[in-house]
């Protein structure tokens, strides 16, 4: 497929030690579903519009959907993926570790809500004496499993230990666990189903969005399709609720995406990522304009910020994984970063300016009879470029001290010339960044 980096060759770095420009506030959220046929990609301004097409209220598409329309501004429009058949999605795997030693003192109940794609959430609940043992804890925990409307046919489960495991029956049967508060220690253990060459599929339909949230949450998934993000100038927001991530140790998701250096991923920690809490962190982010924004301090509506620990705090900044926490009784997102430790807002911006420089340029090259190799015409070429960093300082994105260098007629060689090709062209800008953070000393004098 022919590609605008055919004809304007543009490279820009960060220097530290294929998107329309509406694309860069789309989010698609994808997930394995039978809910559409024909199309792979779909596209919906309104929640309705979703069930009209027989998407269910509890299905993990229709929630990703229902946080990021929750948002204020929200985006006008998303799209959601069908990223294969039911059949080809993973068969999940989930394992809790329940805190039995919360129970050793005083009387706790244990519960956890199942929800099998397409239908209503169930609980399943234990009481637990005080002092009960860990064995007695762990049978009444499967006992009330077992006995849920939804677990025949759908979900298996199975005690070790202090360990509850639960799967799916099958390939593609999604279900999702939330209300674990305190009680458990989760992991999504959840293997790749080949995400990689399911994104594909999909960009090979439709590239014209920027945001990417996945519904399948496993740290295996989550690695795979970092991994391919990384490729595009598009970047992925996900939600991880496993323990081990706010926990010492190299071995979680989180670790792992940092040690990958992957700039195009946000990863977010949430106890209960059932309500699709990276949804609506890409849903709070999109809507404003590339450079104009921060992710730190935002605010989720209808998400629940997560009670951490001051140790649990230093390990998700230790590991570049953002949170959702409450400062002054309002939630607020934390640090707004990508796995590598630059903020994503930064990361949006540049990806931006890629695209505006280019698609300015063709339209410069398409809009006129020819752009002469002359003077007047190497002047064109800067002015569209001095134009869109322009836009990029009035936007707040930039400081307004960039420089555009372009060569003199002279100084072109002939070979560039013969070949109709313009070198060097440079700009240098300055981005603007943000205020996370004030030192302030003062006095108090009598």
């Amino acid at each position: 497929m022919p590609d605008l980096s055919d004809i304007i060759d543009l490279t820009i770095t960060i220097a530290s030690s294929g998107i329309t420009r509406a694309g860069f506030g789309t989010i698609l959220i994808g997930g394995y579903h039978n809910r559409t046929a024909g199309d792979r990609v779909e596209t919906y301004t309104k929640l309705s519009d979703m069930t009209d097409d027989g998407f269910a209220t509890t299905d993990l598409e229709y929630i990703a959907a229902n946080a990021v329309k929750a948002q204020d501004p929200a985006p006008r429009t998303f799209k959601v993926a069908r990223l294969g058949a039911v059949a080809d999605g993973p068969t999940m795997a989930t394992s809790m570790v329940a805190l039995t030693a919360n129970a050793a003192t005083e009387a706790r109940t244990f519960s956890l809500a199942i929800g099998i794609t397409g239908g209503a959430y169930q609980t399943a609940s234990y009481a637990a004496a005080a002092g009960a043992s860990s064995a007695t804890i762990m049978a009444g925990i499967l006992a009330a499993v077992t006995a849920l409307n939804s677990y025949s046919g759908n979900i298996l489960a199975t005690t070790s230990a202090q360990t509850l495991s639960i799967t799916g029956a099958s390939a593609g049967k999604h279900f999702a666990i939330k209300s674990l508060k305190n009680m458990w220690t989760f992991n999504d253990n959840t293997t790749d189903p080949g995400i990689a060459a399911d994104l594909a599929t999909i960009i090979a339909e439709d590239s014209d969005w920027y945001a990417l949230v996945l519904t399948y949450k496993g740290a295996a998934i989550q690695e795979a399709a970092a991994a391919y993000i990384q490729t595009l100038r598009k970047v992925y927001v996900t939600a991880t609720q496993d323990g081990d991530v706010i926990a010492s140790g190299s071995a979680d998701v989180a670790s792992v995406l940092k040690a990958a250096s992957y700039t195009r991923t946000i990863l977010l920690f949430n106890d209960d990522y059932m309500l699709q809490p990276d949804a609506a962190l890409a849903g709070v982010w999109m809507p404003y304009d590339p450079g104009s924004e921060t992710l730190k301090f935002k605010t989720l509506t209808g998400q629940s910020p997560t009670n951490l620990t001051a140790s649990n705090l230093v390990q998700t900044r230790l590991k570049n994984c953002n949170v959702y926490v409450t400062y002054a009784g309002v939630g607020s997102v934390e640090e707004g970063k990508t796995a590598e430790g630059k903020f994503a807002d930064l990361i949006r911006f540049v990806d931006w300016l890629f695209a505006n420089i280019q698609e300015d340029l063709f339209a410069l090259f398409v809009s006129t009879p020819k752009v002469p190799f002359t003077t007047a015409g190497i002047t064109q070429v800067e002015g569209v470029i001095r134009a869109v960093l322009q836009r990029g300082v009035n936007v707040g994105g930039l400081l307004p001290d960039f420089t555009v260098t372009v060569p003199a007629l002279a100084d072109v060689s002939t070979a560039n010339k013969e070949a109709r090709n313009l070198s060097p062209v440079e700009f240098a800008c300055t981005s603007a960044g943000a205020i996370h953070g004030v030192e302030i000393t003062g006095t108090v004098s009598l």
